[in-house]
């Protein structure tokens, strides 16, 4: 079961987290951060989790955008996984790229393996510098 939350949604999620709760299903909230004002209920739904009564299975997913009325709580109790922009990786890889001379690339007696190989150094080079910062 899903439902993106936002005004109005609060009973049906509710609804749909109690028969997670007891059946052991799965349910998704999409767009958490949307719906500020019901976070703490949002954290006692969670905090219930712990209660002995929990359906074998049940699963909770919660989806969200950086938010600073998320709950703590929530974000340290719960695993997270994450989807970060790329923008920069781009810009790092035509970076490092502008730095080879056309010359280099045209003397070199395999340039289609040079290509290639330059291709995946400087990829694999920008997603390191990347994951740095």
């Amino acid at each position: 079961m899903s439902i993106s939350l936002g005004q109005g949604q609060d009973k049906l999620a509710k609804e749909y987290f109690l028969k997670a709760k007891s059946e052991g299903g799965w349910v998704l909230f999409q767009n958490t951060h949307v719906f500020e004002s019901w976070m703490p209920t949002l954290s006692k739904m969670i905090e219930s989790l712990k209660d002995p009564d929990v359906g074998d299975g049940c699963r909770l997913f919660l989806s969200t955008n950086e938010s600073s009325s998320f709950p703590v709580k929530i974000l340290q109790d719960g695993i997270k996984i994450t989807i970060e922009s790329n923008a920069d990786l781009k810009n790092m890889m035509l970076g490092n790229l502008m730095n080879i001379d056309d010359d280099d690339i045209r003397e070199c007696n395999k340039a289609h393996e040079f290509k290639r190989l330059l291709f995946s150094l400087t990829l694999f080079h920008s997603v390191l510098l990347d994951r740095v910062r």
